[in-house]
């Protein structure tokens, strides 16, 4: 019966949510190429859409690393975003607007 009970929860504790797979999303986020290692660390993803991504990353055709940067619903770079020079960390919601944490 402990066997049974034990069985029961691993397989409700590793249970995944259903997600859809968009395959037509693409974006040009490179993690190599740059010196140092380079990752995402968080994403979220806005009402309209679009997406905030955290983390140490570039872009194709860009030498600079970026650590916050927003995306267009389609995956491109959203170039009337500012360019901020911190983040990196993960992106939370607060107040009015959201936290990124360093």
């Amino acid at each position: 019966m402990t066997m049974v009970v034990a069985t029961l929860a691993a397989t409700m504790a590793l249970a995944q949510q259903p997600f859809d797979l968009d395959l037509g999303f693409q974006t040009e986020i490179m993690t190599s190429g740059v010196t140092g290692s380079q990752y995402v660390n968080s994403l979220h993803v806005l009402a309209d859409g679009n997406l905030f991504v955290s983390g140490r990353f570039h872009f194709t055709g860009d030498a600079t690393l970026s650590y916050f940067k927003k995306l267009t619903s389609s995956g491109n770079l959203d170039t009337s975003f500012p360019n901020v020079f911190a983040g990196g960390g993960r992106i939370a919601a607060w107040s009015s607007g959201f936290y990124v944490g360093t």
